[in-house]
């Protein structure tokens, strides 16, 4: 998790290996959702895969919240950029811009790195909470089917 941090925040970080980073760990988070909805159906003892889901949600969360510190570092460091990308547009260019919107397409032209990164955290912490989702749900789950089997209705 620290590597993805770091990887973030790093003003040269490659945009490639970083998607690929991300696609492994949305990868290895699918393959533990299935298996863990798997055991859900066909688990004896499901106090115990309760338990196993409580610690996958503590590492989701964890991550999460490495990601966005990540995302509030990048933005930290967008933003000096982008007004100094402004200021030397309209320093050293002779070009007259019509709107706000003709000079924030070459801003954004200038800080596309950034912006690419800052793309990538958004979807992963929106992956993740899809995920952390999907696994409060079997949480929520499995502690009905407790309560009603002790109340001795299922």
């Amino acid at each position: 998790m620290a590597k993805t941090k770091e990887m973030a925040s790093s003003s040269d970080g490659k945009i490639e290996r970083l998607k690929s980073v991300f696609q492994d760990q949305r990868d290895e988070w699918s393959k533990k959702s299935k298996k863990l909805s798997k055991q859900m159906k066909t688990s004896e003892n499901l106090g115990s895969l309760q338990g196993t889901l409580f610690a996958e949600i503590a590492i989701i969360l964890d991550e999460k919240t490495s990601l966005v510190e990540g995302l509030i570092t990048l933005n930290k460091s967008i933003r000096p950029k982008k007004k100094e990308a402004l200021v030397n547009l309209k320093l050293n260019l002779e070009l007259k811009m019509k709107t706000a919107g003709e000079q924030n397409v070459m801003i954004d032209a200038d800080l596309n790195n950034y912006l690419e990164r800052e793309d990538l955290l958004g979807m992963q912490i929106q992956f993740l909470e899809a995920t952390l989702k999907n696994l409060n749900s079997m949480v929520w789950g499995i502690k009905n089917y407790i309560d009603l089997d002790k109340a001795g209705i299922s």
